[in-house]
């Protein structure tokens, strides 16, 4: 026997908008009047009302077994409406989001016509003989013109149709030599005469040729004459070098050179005739003897020692040159940049002002007549700073006072390489390195950094730059001709497949070399009406229509949540007052 007395009519607030209970019975047919009474009751316990104060009467006992199980009910018109609205809501994110982008021209650029363009070249030669692959460098008229990045550059034929290109640095292959190294074998080695020393070597059987002798020695500060001779057989002797030196100034400065270039030769012995293998030098050390009578000195005696010092020779290497060919970037190079020279006494440097053309370079080299100079430099290019807003005035004030003028927009110099430079001429000694490097730029103006400090200021006389080539690489049509139209602010970058049909078609040939037209041709830019101009990200944000489009949002997003609160609101309980009893 199980009892259900009466629940609280909160029982339903604290359930909320759950599924609502059925109560499953099972008793005997022969119910009588009382179970009648339960039966009802039972239904009354399941009814799906909620909020409206007791379930229905007290029931009365029931005899049986009862369970609770929860219903599955079909979504109400209410839900159905909240899915809609949600669906709704996601469509129109989602249609602006695709507006916004259409804008800011994310998705394919639209094609490009001759008329959009300022300045054009004809590809030479004009028609192609032949059907190939051809290379077109640009030229500085170019690179003054294009945008960062390259995208304002198209290829039309005769027919005013885009020809798909590719653009890429341009390669060449170089030739390099590495040093061999190996230890010769001496054959004799005896004095002379006239303090010389002959020391006859022979190459082993590992190398081919010599290009080169160096000897070590831990002799110090000296300078020796040397000759060298070179022989098949070690018998009939032939003069190579007539005039070598052998020297150390560690006296005076850290030089110290030790090896003997030679001509080309296939010469398997060679013979060194060393000039004063033993020289005579002054002691560093003096004495000094005084005698003194009367407080008063008599006789003073310095005695000098000197030192006689062999030219020490403890190995004596040979060295050939190995040819290694590899592919590198081409550079060009710029000779005699414009460029002002500036002392800035203050921060103790030299300022060096260089303009050039926007052509994409990564190395500077300077031209001095200056020497022993070992000096830090810096390379710096102006970023510019956009110039604050002037506020606007009320009118009267406008009226009154004239309008000031908009402020120029401020620059700062970036530098973006550090490095040092130096000269170093002493005697039969040159060592120099006048050149920076640095990552590849596009800047119309650059400023060297020379750091003197306490040293006077280096004389400057020029200033070269180097940078790599890019060329157009493109599949030419036999009897055709081809112009490059360049210079365009609205125009974006091209999607074309052109690289990989020409990996495919190159198979490790190189590309036929044309060249562009000295004279640049100018025309006044046409924007076609039928195609929009892409907007930058700032532009879109400036919009108008966008300011619009986004309050017309919000008001929806504001009205469909308030009437959504306001059903909630609806659908609360409301408390009763007490009865009284």
């Amino acid at each position: 026997m199980i009892d259900f007395p009466s629940l609280p009519s909160w029982y339903d607030e604290q359930r909320g908008p759950s599924s609502p209970w059925t109560l499953t019975s099972t008793y005997r047919q022969d119910l009588s009047a009382e179970g009648g009474s339960n039966q009802q009751a039972a239904q009354s316990f399941a009814s799906p009302r909620r909020g409206r104060g007791r379930l229905g009467r007290r029931p009365g006992r029931v005899r049986g077994s009862f369970s609770l199980s929860p219903l599955r009910e079909r979504p109400t018109s209410r839900q159905a409406g909240r899915v809609r609205g949600y669906k709704i809501l996601l469509a129109s994110w989602a249609a602006l989001a695709a507006m916004l982008l259409d804008w800011a021209g994310v998705g394919p650029a639209w094609a490009a016509e001759p008329g959009q363009f300022r300045f054009w070249k004809q590809i030479l030669p004009s028609p192609l003989p032949e059907e190939n692959i051809f290379a077109v460098p640009l030229d500085n008229d170019v690179y003054a013109e294009v945008q960062d990045g390259f995208p304002d550059i198209r290829l039309f034929d005769s027919r005013q149709r885009e020809t798909p290109y590719l653009l890429e640095k341009a390669f060449t292959t170089v030739t390099e030599y590495d040093r061999t190294w190996t230890s010769a074998r001496v054959e004799t080695a005896r004095e002379l005469e006239n303090n010389r020393l002959e020391i006859v070597l022979s190459l082993p059987p590992s190398i081919n040729s010599a290009d080169g002798i160096q000897i070590q020695t831990p002799l110090r500060d000296f300078e020796r004459q040397v000759q060298v001779f070179g022989s098949d057989n070690g018998q009939q002797w032939t003069l190579l070098v007539k005039d070598g030196l052998l020297y150390d100034y560690s006296r005076y400065i850290d030089v110290r050179g030790l090896e003997l270039r030679l001509p080309p030769n296939k010469h398997r012995f060679f013979k060194l005739l060393i000039e004063e293998i033993t020289d005579t030098k002054d002691s560093p050390w003096t004495e000094i003897t005084r005698k003194i009578r009367q407080e008063k000195e008599w006789e003073k005696i310095e005695r000098f020692q000197l030192v006689r010092r062999p030219l020490r020779i403890d190995l004596v290497q040979v060295w050939s040159w190995v040819p290694r060919t590899e592919k590198r970037l081409l550079k060009t190079h710029y000779h005699s940049l414009p460029f002002q020279v500036q002392e800035d006494s203050k921060n103790k440097c030299t300022i060096i002002q260089v303009q050039t053309r926007r052509q994409p370079l990564e190395r500077f080299v300077l031209k001095t007549a200056s020497r022993n100079f070992y000096r830090e430099i810096s390379v710096q290019i102006p970023v510019p700073w956009p110039s604050r807003p002037v506020r606007r005035p009320d009118p009267l004030s406008a009226a009154l006072e004239p309008a000031p003028p908009p402020a120029e927009p401020s620059i700062e110099w970036r530098t973006i390489a550090t490095g040092r430079i130096h000269l170093l001429r002493f005697r039969h000694f040159h060592e120099e390195n006048l050149q920076i490097d640095f990552s590849e730029q596009r800047s119309p103006q650059y400023r060297l950094l020379i750091h003197n400090q306490d040293s006077p200021p280096i004389e400057i006389t020029g200033v070269d730059a180097a940078g790599p080539v890019y060329q157009v690489v493109f599949l030419g049509q036999p009897q055709e001709s081809y112009q490059l139209y360049y210079g365009a602010n609205s125009v974006g970058h091209p999607q074309y497949d052109i690289a990989h049909v020409l990996t495919s078609l190159r198979s490790g040939a190189e590309p036929v070399q044309a060249k562009l037209q000295a004279q640049a041709n100018t025309q006044t830019p046409q924007m076609p009406p039928a195609q929009p101009r892409p907007l930058s990200l700032l532009a879109i944000l400036n919009h108008p229509l966008f300011f619009l489009t986004a309050i017309v949002v919000v008001v929806i997003i504001l009205a469909w949540g308030l009437i959504f609160a306001s059903r909630r609101i609806q659908q609360l309980p409301q408390d009763k007052p007490p009865s009284e009893s």
